[in-house]
């Protein structure tokens, strides 16, 4: 789910549900911006800022079998808060609520909503603005390449947009850090969605690296210039095999003849099935478009460049131990409501029983 409210993970987990005007650690919700199966994203006010952000909750999971949202919900705003760029989405605040028993996630609020939105309403979107947005968003990957992270989910629904139509790239949660990333995506495992995943991450989602994220932004590109992705079918099944067969996308010239032949080949390099062929990094990528449209690069994302460079490790996979660590935690929290709970229906028929016994005395009596 996207600081709009855009979507989830689609495990089942019990929703954290606040109402507006209700109070969470300092911010008054203002309304629900969206749900998922893991959790709800409201439209908050800091109290003391007087600034509206995006709060995202996702309640504790009952059983173990939606462990793997919380510790990707963990995951996004590890790395959500170490990545600082211009074109990614900041997180501000991250917990745990106790009385409420729910993750949180307070990041910025995106009033310009997303870029499905925008197709959705508009269709096609002008050939130098596609290209605009996809620069932004390449920039974003670039700044998470110089430290090893794939995105693995780029989508419309993850491009959002700024009041002044800056777009920037949301939902961290199944990103991947190519430093022995072994914990987070098991060899073999799929994560991402169909029409917009390079044929590699279709296959092994273990196994990709920035190449992917270039490949789905072309896919992206695609839309923004058709209103359509090159795949077309009835299943998941047909997609992916659409997706993974060597055939090239179709020359988009086809369906839009009048987008220009650089922007043509481009799409043909960013989303070629062999990754070998394909533009090796975003940050090559943001060269091309430059190189071609006559920008200059952003200095304000320059400077952010310079001002994210680590001085330790930084979003790194977490270590078998800190996993640990965090299951850990995860089955504290579950025993700490489980005994709540039990004690709340405890006291529940001890107070039937007294009110019980006083009838049948008084009855007597």
């Amino acid at each position: 789910m996207s600081a709009s409210g855009s979507e989830f993970f689609s495990d089942h987990v019990e929703e954290a549900v606040l109402s507006p005007g209700e109070h969470f650690r300092g911010y008054e919700v203002k309304k629900l911006l969206g749900r998922g199966g893991a959790g709800m994203v409201y439209l908050v006010r800091h109290e003391m800022l007087d600034s509206l952000l995006a709060l995202k909750l996702m309640s504790v999971p009952d059983t173990t079998a939606g462990d793997e949202p919380v510790k990707r919900f963990i995951r996004e705003a590890k790395i959500a808060s170490r990545i600082q760029h211009p074109n990614l989405v900041r997180v501000h605040d991250a917990g745990f609520d106790s009385v409420r028993n729910c993750y949180f996630l307070v990041m910025d609020y995106m009033p310009g909503g997303t870029l499905r939105d925008r197709i959705g309403l508009d269709g096609p979107i002008p050939e130098a603005e596609a290209v605009e947005i996809v620069r932004q968003i390449a920039s974003a990957l670039a700044a998470g390449a110089r430290f090893g992270v794939v995105h693995r989910d780029i989508k419309p629904e993850n491009i959002m947009f700024t009041s002044d139509g800056r777009a920037k790239l949301v939902d961290l949660g199944i990103a991947k850090v190519c430093l022995d990333d072994t914990l987070h995506t098991s060899t073999g495992a799929t994560f991402g969605t169909p029409n917009y995943m390079a044929p590699e991450q279709a296959l092994d989602a273990s196994s990709v690296d920035a190449r992917a994220d270039v490949y789905s932004l072309g896919i992206v590109l695609f839309e923004m210039l058709c209103g359509r992705t090159p795949f077309v079918g009835d299943t998941v099944q047909s997609i992916i095999a659409q997706v993974v067969s060597d055939s090239p996308i179709i020359d988009i010239k086809r369906i839009q003849p009048d987008v220009s032949n650089w922007v043509s080949a481009l799409l043909f390099r960013m989303c070629a099935k062999q990754k070998e062929k394909r533009i090796a990094s975003p940050e090559i990528l943001v060269g091309e478009i430059l190189k071609h449209t006559g920008q200059r690069p952003d200095p304000e994302e320059n400077a952010e460049y310079a001002q994210i460079q680590p001085k330790s490790p930084v979003a790194r996979p977490n270590t078998p131990e800190e996993d640990a660590a965090i299951d850990a935690e995860i089955e504290a929290k579950r025993r700490a409501r489980r005994r709540r709970e039990i004690i709340k229906k405890s006291i529940f028929w001890g107070v039937v029983g007294l009110l019980a016994a006083a009838t049948i005395l008084f009855t007597v009596l």
